[in-house]
């Protein structure tokens, strides 16, 4: 399975498995884009395995463990040329879940390689929601549970539309952010915040159950756990259109604590400030240094510049950036909303 994104990047998926087939499928299928040629494209390859391949002296190997659950094993090869070969070796435990082992590759293996080399290329991979009005983009970076989700989804009801809720594609060079649509991560904290979602009772009983098996697992293994539901975008809000690329106009940075602020990007410590608070809310960064390149010091100087350049030129791009406390917010007033956050 190919997967081509926006002729910056191509991603292939080999298993033999079906189950593996159809998890990426509803990842990346509305994502690619037709292929008009691969010349000078970098190439991100993901074998699902059974053994993984005797490495080489370049290859990076990991065996890794989970939560105190189980243990993985992958193997990275070739990561600074423009074919990089992930082999992922099947888990037993993916046969009574998938989505445990499916999901851990997919986040802390094949996108944090995938950001890492849309970095060579100008691009970011922002941890970010966003909308449009079709002409502009509206930007909304954030950790994770802060409201990105809840408000891209809510003002894309209100008429908007949608760019992404988790992930976005930014060209700094053209100013431009690229829609990346995938199934919505639903939690217990953010289906009763979702205004006019068709959520039934059926879905909600998967979520609630979530919430319990994340909690005996906690009480078990004493770590944290963030299991969510993946449903795509049109069974919650089938009426949400969905957005082309567009110029972005302005970004906002949303905070679950603090007072609403205006920063003016009128100094180069104003957009370093600004960009270090951006590149904080990132989380594929941090699974690319810990599970991929601990050690590797070279690679991650490189990467951690390549990233504080292309955050940089991005904020130059716009005025000024807006810090939101989401909680100040009434997510019902869709007007004031807009009002408060776009303009």
């Amino acid at each position: 399975m190919t997967y081509n994104l926006y002729h910056f990047l191509t991603v292939e998926i080999s298993t033999r498995r079906k189950s593996y087939q159809t998890f990426f499928q509803n990842e990346y299928g509305d994502l690619s884009i037709p292929e008009r040629g691969a010349d000078g494209v970098p190439r991100v390859r993901l074998h699902v395995v059974k053994e993984l391949p005797r490495p080489s002296t370049t290859d990076i190997v990991r065996r890794l463990r989970v939560k105190r659950l189980f243990t993985l094993t992958y193997l990275i090869r070739d990561l600074d040329t423009d074919t990089v070969d992930i082999f992922f070796r099947e888990h037993w435990f993916d046969t009574w879940y998938l989505k445990a082992i499916s999901v851990f590759a997919q986040t802390q293996i094949l996108e944090p390689v995938i950001y890492a080399k849309l970095l060579e290329r100008g691009i970011i991979l922002l941890h970010a929601a966003g909308v449009s009005d079709g002409t502009n983009g509206f930007i909304f970076t954030a950790c994770g549970g802060t409201g990105k989700t809840t408000l891209s989804l809510n003002l894309a009801r209100g008429g908007l539309q949608l760019l992404g809720d988790d992930l976005l594609l930014v060209d700094y060079r053209s100013q431009t952010v690229y829609p990346y649509p995938r199934p919505l991560h639903l939690f217990s904290y953010n289906i009763d915040a979702l205004h006019d979602a068709r959520i039934d009772l059926r879905l909600r009983s998967i979520i609630r159950c979530k919430d319990i098996i994340r909690s005996i697992l906690e009480g078990i293994t004493g770590e944290d756990f963030l299991i969510s539901t993946r449903v795509p975008i049109k069974r919650v809000y089938p009426h949400v259109r969905l957005s082309k690329p567009v110029p972005y106009r302005k970004v906002v940075l949303l905070r679950s604590e603090g007072a609403n602020r205006i920063v003016r990007l009128d100094t180069q410590d104003r957009i370093a400030s600004v960009a270090g608070d951006i590149i904080g809310s990132f989380d594929l960064n941090g699974s690319l240094y810990t599970n991929l390149l601990e050690g590797n010091e070279a690679y991650i100087r490189d990467t951690r510049q390549r990233e504080r350049q292309a955050v940089t030129e991005m904020l130059r791009g716009v005025g000024e950036v807006s810090y939101v406390n989401t909680k100040s917010i009434d997510m019902q007033r869709i007007d004031a909303c807009l009002s408060s956050l776009l303009t």
